[in-house]
This record gives structure tokens, C-alpha cells and sequence, in this order.
């Protein structure tokens, strides 16, 4: 079945005295610190901020990967707080998508087989997987390496098959971790191009990062200094 970029909830995503403590060297470290967030379903917002600063910890929260240690955290009417297991799991199945700075790709796979395999998981049969699987490979200029492994691609050509793979899953919300902190800057503007036509196909869009080109990419920008939210500037 194909999932559409649909869901019963479409406000979005609300975050209120959100914090989160984690322990590092036997002593506790703030992430993040009592931030508010609003984000509107079908928007594309820009968490800028230096490594070390909250953003890859508010990722893997909104992302449904981590529980944090306080707040409130409503996103497409899911409870993240206080939500079950399964609810989580059904959470990451049916909304979020997460792109990773370390691609997450299956070396065994190839990069047509990466993204299909992830749509079989997600409840599509096979025939359509790899339709949709070429299908998305195309949009991202990867169409004659679908058959290439991971270890046979760069790290840009690796970073637009994670890329495809949130393509063809149309979930309603897309994150991504500092997806171009490790390829060259023709090929950032490349995948700053693709988030942004996954926010012009309906999908709410987050991406945490410290590259200022992303500023111009989104709808509006948030920065975060030592796990504080201080400024959102409408672009």
C-alpha cells in the first residue's frame, strides 16, 4: 500500500518546556533547556546551531528515538512524552522519517534494494517497493546506480539514496542530522534542493544543521545556543 503524506492530525508539531539531561564522564549535561517549538504541518524549518548545541538531541526526540526528560512533546497527534511502546513504534512507522548524517544504509544492499527493503518494512508489497524504489532513485539523480552498493558509492551519492528512501516513504514528517556535513557543496546544493521539494510535496520538514546555506532553503529558520531556542526568524 502507499503511504500518502496524510495523517488524522495535521496541526503539526507543539513542543512546550521541553529539556532532556543525559550523563557524559560521570556528570550530567544539559541538551536541551525548557525550548518551545511550534511547527506547522507542511513547513520547512532550519535548526541552525554549532555541534554540541541540542539540535541533533531535539532530531532524535521529534523522531520518536528518544525520550526526553521533561516537557511536552505533541507532533501529528502523537503524545512523545507519554506515549506506549508501541505507540512510538507506530509513531516512526506511519509519520516520522529520519535522515541520517551516517546514511543508515544496509551494506549488503544495494541502493535500490536500501530503499525498498525500508518500504517492505514499512507495509508495502514487494512489486510496488521497487517502483517506488526506482521511482525515487530517479528524483535523485541516482537512476543508473541503483544497482551499486553502498561501498561503491561517495558519501553524496550515499547521503541522496537516505535522501530517496524519505521520498518514497511520503511520511508526513522528515528530519535530517547535518545531511550535508560530509559532501561537497555542489552536491549540498543538491540535497538542500531535495528537502525542499519534499516540503513542496506536502511533508513537514526539519533539518538540523550548521550550514548557513540551509537558511535560504527554508521557510523559516530557529537557532540553538547550549540547548536554547533564542531566535526564529521568518526568511
Amino acid at each position: 500500500m502507499t503511504q500518502a503524506v496524510e495523517h488524522s492530525d495535521r496541526s503539526g508539531i507543539s513542543v512546550t518546556d521541553l529539556s532532556h539531561v543525559y550523563r557524559a564522564g560521570g556528570q550530567s549535561v544539559e541538551a536541551l533547556s525548557r525550548a518551545d517549538l511550534a511547527v506547522s504541518a507542511g513547513e520547512f524549518l532550519a535548526v541552525m546551531g554549532i555541534s554540541g548545541s541540542g539540535k541533533s538531541t531535539l532530531v532524535s526526540i521529534l523522531g520518536g528515538l528518544l525520550v526526553p526528560s521533561g516537557g511536552e512533546v505533541n507532533s501529528f497527534g502523537f503524545d512523545l512524552v507519554h506515549c506506549s511502546s508501541d505507540e512510538r513504534a507506530r509513531y516512526r512507522a506511519e509519520v516520522a522519517t529520519v535522515v541520517f548524517q551516517e546514511f543508515n544504509l544496509f551494506s549488503m544492499l544495494t541502493a535500490q534494494e536500501n530503499v525498498a527493503t525500508a518500504l517492505e518494512l514499512w507495509g508495502h508489497e514487494r512489486a510496488e517497493a521497487t517502483t517506488e524504489a526506482t521511482t525515487a532513485l530517479e528524483k535523485v539523480g541516482l537512476a543508473d546506480l541503483g544497482d551499486r552498493f553502498p561501498g561503491q558509492l561517495s558519501g553524496g551519492q550515499r547521503q541522496r539514496v537516505a535522501i530517496a528512501r524519505a521520498l518514497a516513504a511520503r511520511r508526513p514528517l522528515v528530519l535530517a542530522d547535518e545531511p550535508t556535513a560530509a559532501i561537497d557543496r555542489h552536491t549540498g546544493a543538491t540535497v538542500r534542493a531535495l528537502f525542499r521539494t519534499l516540503a513542496d510535496q506536502g511533508s513537514t520538514v526539519i533539518v538540523a544543521t550548521h550550514d548557513p546555506q540551509f537558511a535560504q532553503a527554508a521557510d523559516r529558520v530557529l537557532d540553538i545556543v547550549d540547548g536554547h531556542m533564542v531566535a526564529a526568524s521568518a526568511l
